[in-house]
């Protein structure tokens, strides 16, 4: 006990050893602000107008790249040549649906605050695109299920990259990275 404590004395006392950081410089914090606002050309007011910046200009069709795997141009180019995500939005709404056989599947994200959504899922379109009640083995399609229902729903931070560009990290599946095209 003596020595942890010597030891935490040591360490309260002991000069810094990591170099301080340098300060954010101008572009540095306006890039960074133009990720949030990015048609801001002067100030936008508080964070509440975030979700309205965020969704501004966001209605029409969207490819997925971060599906790709790659970040070879090459590779990116090929992503006007899938199947777009339509997007529409309405006032603290944004509607995603991704067109898929049998049915397209309709996501939903509502305006929470900051660039935080909450995800809705159309599980029933979803089960179906993926094919989860034809799985003859119904303890691994329950399993199916629950990977599924983990992986969809909950919260979403949505990102505008640029006007062309947004991020969707869903806290239960993970980044999705989604461009415009054209």
């Amino acid at each position: 006990m003596l020595r942890s404590a010597i030891l935490l004395l040591a360490l309260v006392c002991a000069p810094g050893g990591a170099a301080m950081a340098e300060p954010a410089g101008p572009d540095e914090v306006t890039s960074a602000y133009h990720m949030f606002f990015p048609a801001a050309v002067g100030p936008v007011g508080n964070f509440a107008d975030l979700g309205a910046a965020i969704a501004k200009g966001l209605d029409g069709d969207w490819y997925r790249a971060d599906i790709l795997g790659s970040v070879d141009p090459e590779k990116v180019r090929t992503i006007c040549s899938r199947t777009p995500n339509h997007v529409t939005t309405a006032p603290n709404e944004i509607t995603l649906v991704q067109e898929s056989k049998p049915a397209p599947v309709t996501y939903r994200y509502t305006y929470m605050g900051g660039s935080l959504y909450s995800e809705w899922v159309d599980m029933p379109a979803l089960f179906a695109r993926l094919g989860v009640e034809k799985m003859p083995d119904e303890e691994k399609r329950r399993l199916m299920e629950l990977s599924v229902l983990r992986s969809n729903g909950g919260f979403v931070v949505i990102v505008r990259a640029s006007v062309n560009v947004f991020w969707m990290y869903s806290l239960a599946g993970g980044p999705r990275l989604y461009a415009r095209c054209g």
